[in-house]
């Protein structure tokens, strides 16, 4: 761990992050021995340099519930500033009792090769030709860039160009997220605590496969997608998609008017979709 916290930080400056599983207790024969293993492994993994970032993989949910339960044992799960420690307890009480919402904006999906927001409107840019290109985006705030773009892709679609002949937005928007299987990090962190309400400014459906990988189920109402009031009232859980879905390119953007910060791509109003979450 030393020798790799000496080859400094990576070359986008952030920390290395070094991952481990849980060593010994496949084919190394210390199966039986699990919490002896866990004790030592926490134990030296505390003691790493603080310039990494080190993340343990447990490869079946004992091996998962045991790394927490000792975590809490051995104090790993404290926190130093009592004001935090608070305001963390107060946050797991509202999550256990239902009560928390998780939001995932665009640098959720970074680590899994996706662009950040200006990243997407800066390739959209240079696919529709947008006059200046990524240079003239970066004067507009992301609304008034986005809706740059949509026009574009409406004007190109309808005028028989030979770019991108009747694509909208939403397509264009698709074909340069195109298909990620791996998800992130980032995403199964969030997909593990199983939160029921979740929000998101992302296109993609990598949440969704990092929820299927950790459940083993499906995300039961994916919002703004069909009207589901039953299974809303049921209690069953939602992952509401602000932008629209890259599955879906026709619920990106609108084709009507300018789209506006208060009106969702799929046309419903904020109080609308309230009234569905």
């Amino acid at each position: 761990m030393a020798a790799i916290a000496e080859t400094g930080p990576t070359a986008n400056g952030l920390p290395r992050c070094v991952a481990l599983p849980v060593v010994g207790v496949g084919g190394g024969g210390l199966g039986r021995q699990r919490g002896a293993v866990i004790d030592q492994l926490l134990a030296e993994l505390d003691r790493a340099p603080e310039s990494l970032d080190v993340v343990l993989v447990a490869n079946s949910r004992a091996d998962y519930s045991a790394l927490q339960a000792r975590r809490l044992t051995l104090g790993m799960g404290r926190l130093d500033d009592e004001v935090l420690e608070e305001t963390a307890a107060a946050l797991a009480g509202r999550a256990r009792a239902g009560q928390l919402a998780v939001f995932m904006g665009a640098w959720t999906g970074v680590a899994a090769g996706l662009p950040t927001w200006w990243g997407l409107l800066e390739a959209l840019a240079a696919r529709l030709g947008v006059p200046g290109g990524a240079e003239a985006m970066s004067r507009l705030s992301p609304l008034d860039a986005a809706e740059v773009l949509r026009r574009s892709a409406h004007a190109e679609a309808t005028s028989g160009g030979s770019r991108a002949p009747g694509k909208t937005l939403g397509d264009h928007v698709a074909a340069v997220l195109g298909t990620p299987q791996r998800y992130a990090l980032a995403h199964v962190l969030l997909a593990a605590p199983g939160r029921e309400q979740v929000i998101t400014t992302n296109f993609d459906d990598l949440y969704e496969k990092a929820v299927m990988a950790v459940t083993g189920s499906d995300i039961p109402v994916v919002l703004p997608d069909r009207e589901p009031e039953d299974d809303l009232r049921r209690g069953r859980g939602w992952l509401l998609k602000l932008h629209g879905d890259a599955r879906r390119p026709e619920s990106i953007g609108s084709t009507g008017g300018p789209s506006s910060a208060t009106t969702p791509p799929s046309g419903r109003s904020p109080a609308s979709c309230r009234r569905r979450c």
